[in-house]
């Protein structure tokens, strides 16, 4: 998935599957199972320890830079808790 964030606004969503991940325009690109992702927006999984334990892995950009925004990962967890999981 690829989240279009600009001033703490999220202007669209796109998603990518396997190989077509790599053809992402984004500046970070986060890999996991399906499960991990279930976990981290159940709450059950932090996304940076579950980066750490290697869960989840930093395909694209830098990790230490990315663990600065630990407050806006965690926001967007609760948005996406909010719209429930089909």
């Amino acid at each position: 998935m690829k989240f279009c964030l600009k001033h703490g606004r999220c202007n669209c969503v796109e998603f990518y599957q396997g190989d077509l991940a790599a053809q992402a325009d984004a500046p970070y690109i986060l890999e996991a199972d399906y499960k991990t992702w279930l976990d981290v927006i159940a709450g059950k999984l932090q996304p940076i320890p579950a980066m750490v334990l290697g869960k989840i892995k930093v395909k694209k950009g830098s990790f230490s830079v990315l663990a600065q925004y630990v407050t806006a990962s965690l926001a967007m967890i609760k948005a996406a808790q909010k719209v429930g999981i089909q």
